[in-house]
Parts: structure tokens; sequence; C-alpha cells
């Protein structure tokens, strides 16, 4: 059983994990019966204190090292030996590295996002995957918690996806709006501990052409620095620039930094920056999809840290955190999108990341 979560639901999955095609038919009777599969959730996917080393990552920098350098292992061992192809068919679950990143439970999830007075999610289709990785954790829910849409009737909406079937690219999976790109954790029921108001953390999501210009450029956010609370931006892209990181840097993390909104909680010392490097392609797709290789993104990433590490500009160093093990061989529903397995699991290493981010002292910037 996985931990944390209902039995009931758990196994509704194992039965019923269907994944549509991005040009599937979707609707209750699952007409192609072609796309079930196998639960990418294991019992070892979310896992407890110590259940790998026998202790828990004590820094960031152990944090980060476990993350980057972890291992995927597979439930039936004899398939590891097989082609990539039929690995990621199969369920297989991520260990990290040297040290346990054990699984937290939503209440310690919801403090730790609280430090920060909003959360910025800026990126593409995995940023959007992130996202409902993260409902999910919050809601407990693994076969509809990563769902929030206006669409809750007849064939098109996106509750007809569901277990793994949720982070399909199917054009009605991702058809969540509304309170899923901006929201206070009340108004979705989750969080319910921490206290109405502004001690409440507010979350928004934006795909890199919407960046910030829109309803949300409030540059109020840290007009004040003496409320002392953080801003996190958590940026990733690639993909829609063709994979080229001197690209991805002009047209997405540059736009970022020179936003209104980032300057001035840069300025005040309230902006904190993650970075999610690029991440694993099957090797099925690189004759179609040559751009995404595992060699370019490996490039890519090189590139963005380089460029990353070397900013003198931001009050605080960007956090690379590197999926790239995490995602290698896992289950996909397209050879690119992962499943739920890897976005509970991203949703996890995040929030042990920013458990190690330095708060902001009860000082005047600067003084």
């Amino acid at each position: 059983m996985v931990p944390g979560y209902l039995e009931q639901e758990y196994e509704y999955c194992l039965e019923n994990n269907f994944v549509a095609n991005r040009g599937d038919r979707i609707n209750i009777r699952y007409p192609n019966a072609q796309q079930f599969r196998s639960y990418s959730v294991t019992n070892n996917t979310l896992v407890k204190r110590g259940h790998f080393h026998g202790r828990e990552c004590a820094s960031l920098e152990e944090t980060l090292l476990a993350i980057s350098s972890g291992t995927r292992r597979w439930i039936n061992a004899s398939r590891a030996l097989d082609a990539g192809e039929i690995r990621e068919a199969v369920q297989s679950y991520f260990v990290p590295h040297g040290c346990d990143l054990r699984h937290l439970h939503p209440a310690e999830l919801c403090s730790i996002l609280n430090q920060f007075r909003h959360i910025y999610f800026i990126g593409d289709s995995l940023t959007r995957h992130l996202t409902q990785g993260l409902l999910i954790a919050l809601r407990r829910d693994l076969i509809l918690g990563g769902i929030q849409s206006s669409s809750m009737i007849g064939r098109k909406n996106p509750y007809h996806c569901r277990c793994d079937g949720q982070f399909s690219e199917h054009q009605d999976c991702r058809m969540n709006d509304g309170l899923f790109n901006d929201f206070i954790p009340h108004q979705l029921g989750v969080c319910s501990h921490l206290p109405e108001g502004d001690g409440q953390f507010h979350f928004h999501s934006a795909d890199h052409n919407g960046i910030l210009f829109g309803s949300n450029n409030k540059t109020h956010h840290c007009a004040d620095p003496g409320n002392k609370q953080l801003v996190l931006f958590v940026l990733q892209g690639g993909i829609h620039f063709n994979s080229d990181a001197e690209t991805t840097y002009r047209k997405l993390l540059n736009r970022v930094f020179n936003t209104p909104v980032f300057q001035l909680c840069n300025s005040n010392g309230l902006a904190r920056v993650v970075w999610t490097a690029y991440q694993s392609q099957s090797r099925k797709l690189d004759r179609r999809y040559p751009l995404q290789s595992r060699e370019r993104a490996l490039a890519f990433n090189r590139y963005m840290e380089t460029r990353l590490k070397g900013l003198e500009h931001l009050n605080h160093t960007p956090t690379i955190v590197d999926w790239w093990n995490l995602t290698r061989d896992a289950q996909t529903s397209d050879g690119f999108h992962y499943l739920t397995d890897v976005n509970l699991i991203k949703v996890n290493h995040l929030a042990h990341v920013l458990r190690y981010f330095p708060r902001v002292r009860a000082v005047t910037l600067g003084g």
C-alpha cells in the first residue's frame, strides 16, 4: 500500500489505469483498450524514513546529489536487462543516492510552501504536470487529485482522465483551468491547518507565453520588504524553443528576470529561484524528435547550469534540480511526458529542496 493514500483508490488505479494517446477518443467506456497499462505508482514510489539508506538527507547539497545521482529500479528485476523501450512499459521506482528523501505528508508540505508569500510555476507541459502532482500530493487523491477544471460534464472534460491518465497529453486531459492556475490553498480545500489571510501562500501557474504580464503582475507582492515573506519562482522550459539552451535562456529566464514583479522581489531580497533541468526522452522518439535527444538534453543542462551559476545580479543563486535520472526509462504517456510516479516524486523532491532555503531574517534588509 502506498503510504498516505486510501487503499481503495490505489486498488482502483491498479485495475483501471487507462492512459489516452493524444488522438484517442476518450469516453467513460475507454474504447481503445490498448491504452490500459500497469499503474506507475508502486509501494516504493513514496518512501518512508530510512527505507533505502537508513538515514535522511541532512543538507541542501546532500538532497540535490541524492536527486541527481539516484537510480531507477524495476519491480521485475529481469525486465531491467531488456531494451529501454520494454523497461519503460513496466513498473519501476526511484532510489535516491546516499540518503533518503522521505515521503512528506500534506501538513508538512503545506508548511514548507507557506514560507513563501507567492509561488510562481512557469514553464510548459512538464510544469503543468508538476502542478498536477502537487495537487495530488495535497489532496491525497490518486484518481482525480490532479484535475481542477470548470469542464465537468459531457465527453470533453478532464475528469475522464483518471489515475495515470491525468498526465495524458490528449486535449481533453489538458483542460484544467480557473483555480488550477491561480489559487489560495483554502479555495481547493487543502492546507486547512494554515491560517486564512496573509499567512497563506498564493499559487500561480503560467506557460512561457504568459509570464507575469497578466492580472497577476502585482508589484506589491514584494513592495514591502518588511513583510519578510519570500516569493518563489520555479522555472522550466526548453522543448518549445527547439531544445536550444541559449534561446531558452533569452526568451524564458531572461524575460522572467526582467519583469517588474521579479525585479522588485529581487531588489528587496525576497526572490528565490529554482530551475528544473531538462529531463530524459525515450530513445524510441529520437528519430522523430532529434532535438530532444538525451545527448542534446545533457548539453542543454550543462549550458544552463553555467549561465545560472554565473549570474551576479540576483540576490539568491538559483537552485538547479536535476531530474534526469528520475525520468530516464520511467513510464511515460508518449515517450516524453511522465506519469504519476515521476510527478509525485518531483513534488516530494522539490519540497525537500525548499526545506533548506534560507528564511528571511527579521531584520531590515541591507541593515
